[in-house]
């Protein structure tokens, strides 16, 4: 098995956001007993939402996780800010995101050019990102390692049923914010699901796999408001 591929990922979300309700919950059991004034402390909350959206960036291989990690970036910021008194913004006056993320987007593809494979283990990942619309992508690598699927107020569609796991376990980042994203896969793949859902739902309904040793595809990321579904058909 690839080592790399079980490496625990020591910034993971699902890491960070048990450690903020771990600190949420001592903040707020000390306040009852009068030790630390829970206001004062937890005011400072959306910096999770930053350094999630800084591991997301550092994690990201393409421009789309990329995308999806600045945006919690600058919520969390927004947040902070706000809470501190340092700036003051209606959620209305935030309608105009989309289409700088969209500008933006089109800007880093113009500049950099599209996210091509370099090698022939980059051509075993995809990417896709879907702002206000719909992405379909069919994959049929026989070397397949993982991609990242973003989900921005639209839908993202991946079908798996060509494709291959090179070695044992691929990955997969979700991203989904009042959007959805569908993963068609194989039978007998073990799926294991990792991601974060907020307001939201990640189901898995695959079947269980009949083989001795399956190949697993790690499902991983955040999903507000929105869906993941993973399925075999």
């Amino acid at each position: 098995m690839n080592g790399s591929s079980r490496r625990p990922n020591v910034l993971a979300p699902q890491l960070i956001i048990g450690f903020l309700l771990l600190v949420a919950g001592v903040v707020l059991l000390l306040d009852n007993f009068g030790v630390v004034n829970a206001h004062a402390v937890l005011r400072f909350w959306p910096a999770g939402l930053i350094v999630i959206g800084l591991a997301l960036t550092a994690q990201a291989q393409r421009a789309a996780g990329r995308v999806s990690g600045l945006f919690w970036v600058f919520i969390g910021t927004w947040l902070l800010l706000g809470n501190l008194g340092v700036l003051r913004l209606e959620i209305w006056d935030l309608w105009p995101i989309p289409i700088v993320m969209i500008g933006g987007y089109l800007i880093w593809q113009a500049v950099h050019g599209p996210d091509r494979p370099a090698d022939r283990e980059r051509e075993s990942h995809f990417s896709a990102l879907a702002v206000m619309g719909g992405v379909g992508r069919k994959i049929n690598s026989q070397e397949f390692r993982g991609g990242e699927a973003t989900a921005l107020l639209g839908g993202v569609k991946i079908d798996l049923h060509d494709a291959a796991v090179a070695g044992d376990e691929a990955v997969i980042d979700v991203f989904a914010f009042w959007g959805g994203i569908e993963l068609s896969v194989p039978e007998g793949w073990a799926v294991v699901n990792r991601v974060v859902a907020l307001l939201g739902g990640a189901d898995d309904r695959t079947r269980p796999p009949t083989v001795a040793t399956p190949k697993r595809l790690v499902i991983r990321g955040i999903c507000v408001m929105g869906g993941v579904e993973i399925k075999n058909t």
